[in-house]
């Protein structure tokens, strides 16, 4: 079902391609659920694990967060085709 098709986010003032996602077929959907759920399963159990990741996903995000910014602003006026 792929056939490399994908969707694309534009930014409608420029008209540039910001990004580009594969399409793909529901059995591959479905399959990374499975493995998501599964992997939830060991994550729920381990708070501290959690806490530690989610400090780090922080200040990650804090390290770069004028870009995400930018990014934000684009989204807020971006439509997909």
């Amino acid at each position: 079902m792929n056939n490399n098709k994908k969707i694309k986010t534009v930014n409608p003032t420029t008209e540039e391609i910001i990004q580009e996602y594969e399409i793909i077929a529901k059995g591959e959907v479905n399959d990374r659920v499975k493995k998501a759920r599964n992997i939830f399963q060991g994550w729920k159990k381990d708070s501290s694990k959690r806490t530690d990741l989610l400090h780090d996903f922080a200040n990650e995000l804090r390290k770069d967060k004028e870009n995400l910014a930018s990014i934000i602003k684009i989204n807020h006026i971006t439509i997909i085709t």
